[in-house]
């Protein structure tokens, strides 16, 4: 939605707790990611929906969801943390595809059923697999979600920074 000529754009203020809080928020994220590396369990997706609703809130506290946001904002320059989190969400999104790219060429997830692996799609059991295979595919599953949320969580503290950056220069 264009905004009329005569109106005037501000930008929603950003306060230093709200930036602290996306700071914390996201290196907790980042703690999930590579905890999920090591950890190959279920339990490990649970995180995913404290994260939903720390991006949701973080979304919510830096206006990142109104409406009347204009087509340009004017955006600081760049610096070695734009940097630094352009490539994490980059290595977070290409992980992601890769860990979702392995659970479609497998045509399902893992299972463990009285202790034989199987591979499953909504609960239909495609094939059985190694243990070894069920390792791998479980760490893709953990991988995905955390990677996946991480993807989409660093874009919004890039704009929560760049607002708080934007408003104290």
């Amino acid at each position: 939605m264009k905004l009329p000529a005569s109106a005037t754009y501000r930008p929603p203020r950003i306060s230093n707790r709200t930036l602290r809080f996306a700071w914390i928020a996201w290196f907790a994220h980042l703690g999930w990611v590579i905890l999920s590396i090591f950890v190959w369990n279920r339990a490990i997706v649970l995180p995913f929906l404290v994260f939903f609703i720390i991006i949701l809130s973080e979304a919510i506290l830096s206006g990142a969801l109104r409406r009347d946001l204009p087509e340009t904002e004017p955006i600081p320059p760049r610096d070695r943390i734009d940097v630094c989190l352009n490539t994490v969400m980059a290595v977070s999104l290409l992980l992601a595809a890769f860990c979702f790219g392995m659970l479609l060429l497998n045509k399902g997830g893992p299972e463990q059923i009285d202790g034989v692996y199987y591979v499953a799609n909504k609960g239909d059991i495609i094939r059985e697999i190694s243990r070894n295979h069920y390792l791998f595919l479980s760490f893709c599953e953990s991988l995905l979600a955390s990677a996946g949320t991480l993807g989409m969580h660093t874009p919004l503290l890039h704009r929560i920074r760049n607002l708080y950056r934007l408003q104290n220069t």
